[in-house]
């Protein structure tokens, strides 16, 4: 079930005994740790980064809300120094939806000759929880030799495990994560790239009415919210609650929102739920008498031009809510566009815009940086056409 009608329309106190004793209760696929993660917070260099925003060191820094992502090529590879020489007997790779088909982990006592302690040319994502290896060596790599998307090699965690010291390993997507909220670290759509805001709006001033009816913001709220149609597109003019529902990270969770739910209504290529705290997204109404989406050529990964505030942040059609309620975007939405982004506290009574071009489809759903070259040629085409 992925319409938000808990936050909604009842108790979060309801749902959050549910979901605890769905989630919290049931066994995590990979076996908390006995030993510790050689590699956090070591010194670590990479072949190239796709943007100064995803370097090596996010790889290591025990956040699965940050990553190091490389260009979109061949081959590549990230490097650890443990500061001495370590037996290593485990690695876990925790991929982001760019994954590597082909790599070897390997390992070296100066960082120039390298010996290879894993090969795989079947990668397939996710997370490689990588056991029963015998290697040592001061330093280690994930050396990609064949990406598994067009994309680069992404990784949330590279976790090393052995003989030496360390620190606690970092949980996996599939246990309840613990601790406090952490602002993920990611690449904001740039300003001043791309039509202004000031020129979207400009464009936005009247309503030609294409729902039925009117939306709550709210539960409980008066209807006064249309959708409206221009050449092209759709729009409406709401609020911003924040959706924090898909893959648990750090910053979304049973611990961090009180009506989590693992799923998104739309899923990445790799057939998971969305990443709400690293990929902006946003929610639509579910189908209903007032108006169905889908019947005006909107789809999942269509793009959105999210306007807050003088900045325009492009996003995707990611998930769909309650049918009578409008305004509500992913975790990484409100961070990009300076709005508090706590799933209990967070959000914006301001008037946010959320403008879909028809028609429009990101492939893959799940990244961030197709949504903005699309999104800045569409919303273009958008002000030449209106």
């Amino acid at each position: 079930m992925f319409q938000k009608l808990i936050r909604k329309f009842g108790p979060c106190l309801l749902i959050a005994t549910i979901l605890a004793t769905n989630f919290v209760t049931s066994t995590p696929r990979l076996a908390q740790a006995q030993t510790t993660n050689l590699a956090l917070n070591k010194p670590t260099t990479s072949s190239a980064n796709e943007t100064a925003a995803f370097t090596p060191n996010l790889a290591v820094d025990g956040n699965t809300g940050t990553r190091w992502s490389s260009p979109f090529s061949d081959p590549q590879w990230i490097r650890i120094d443990l500061g001495t020489t370590m037996t290593i007997n485990r690695v876990v790779l925790r991929w982001e939806t760019a994954f590597g088909r082909a790599y070897q982990i390997q390992t070296s006592n100066n960082g120039t000759t390298w010996t290879t302690i894993f090969s795989t040319t079947t990668g397939n994502g996710a997370v490689d929880d990588l056991t029963g290896l015998s290697g040592s060596g001061r330093f280690i790599r994930m050396n990609g030799t064949a990406r598994g998307t067009q994309w680069g090699y992404s990784l949330f965690e590279f976790e090393v495990f052995g003989a030496g010291g360390g620190a606690t390993p970092t949980p996996t997507r599939t246990n309840t994560p613990g601790g406090p909220t952490a602002t993920p670290t990611r690449t904001p759509t740039p300003n001043g790239t791309g039509p202004t805001a000031a020129q979207l709006l400009a464009k936005l001033s009247g309503c030609t009415q294409i729902s039925n009816g009117l939306y709550r913001t709210d539960s409980g709220s008066t209807p006064t919210i249309p959708v409206c149609q221009k050449t092209g597109a759709v729009f409406w003019k709401a609020d911003m609650d924040i959706d924090c529902d898909g893959q648990r990270t750090t910053q979304c969770n049973e611990n961090t929102d009180c009506c989590f739910l693992p799923d998104t209504a739309f899923h990445t290529s790799n057939n998971q739920p969305l990443n709400a705290a690293v990929l902006p997204y946003v929610v639509v109404p579910s189908s209903s008498s007032i108006w169905n989406f889908q019947n005006f050529n909107i789809q999942g990964g269509a793009v959105v031009a999210v306007i807050f505030n003088n900045r325009v942040e492009y996003a995707v059609v990611g998930d769909t809510g309650p049918n009578e309620i409008i305004g509500e975007a992913s975790y990484a939405t409100a961070n990009d566009l300076g709005i508090d982004p706590n799933p209990s506290t967070g959000g914006t009574n301001g008037v946010v815009t959320y403008l879909i071009f028809q028609g429009s489809r990101v492939n893959p759903i799940e990244s961030h940086s197709a949504a903005v070259g699309l999104g800045q040629q569409l919303a273009q085409q958008f002000l030449n056409n209106n």
